[in-house]
């Protein structure tokens, strides 16, 4: 099986666009969707355009090594929050839905938003708002109720939010 792993520019701003302007027609019209491939492509695309705006507004004091490492976060924090966005899905929901189409959900919300996150005033604005797409995502994409979908992401939050205080605790102790 090969995969195309191409995705026109033309296309990625369409897709950029229609989840910034109306994510809840944007989910509803790619409700069936659970294909990875194409979400993959519009958030590698985001956090490459992320991590050099980065590097650059920090130039001289960026690394190699840390622009490398905004890459990774940017891409590595879709993978974490995606994960267990379906485990929390899976565990009060049933296994209805796939990982793909949570992965899908999770990358273009965050793929929208990661352009203009790394304006450090924009930051808050746009976890709000990236949380906000998510939860547009899992209620029109994913035919989750309202109560459903807040559970999901209040849990997937606490989950990441205590994770990651637990291992600073364990690190600095």
């Amino acid at each position: 099986m090969e995969m195309k792993f191409r995705l026109p520019w033309r296309e990625y701003f369409s897709i950029l666009s229609r989840v910034v302007k109306d994510p809840k027609s944007f989910y509803l019209e790619n409700a069936g969707e659970s294909d990875w491939v194409k979400p993959a492509g519009v958030l590698l695309i985001s956090s490459l355009v992320f991590t050099l705006i980065t590097a650059v507004m920090a130039m001289p004091r960026t690394s190699l090594l840390m622009t490398g490492i905004y890459f990774v976060n940017a891409v590595g924090m879709v993978l974490i929050t995606s994960a267990l966005g379906y485990l929390v899905a899976c565990l009060t929901q049933g296994t209805g839905v796939s990982y793909g189409k949570i992965f899908g959900i999770y990358a273009y919300a965050s793929g929208a938003v990661l352009v203009l996150a790394w304006m450090p005033f924009m930051l808050w604005i746009a976890e709000i708002w990236r949380w906000w797409i998510i939860g547009c995502g899992l209620k029109n994409g994913c035919g989750y109720a309202t109560k459903d979908t807040l559970l999901i992401i209040t849990l997937s939050l606490l989950t990441l939010i205590l994770g990651f205080w637990g291992i600073s605790f364990l690190l600095t102790s």
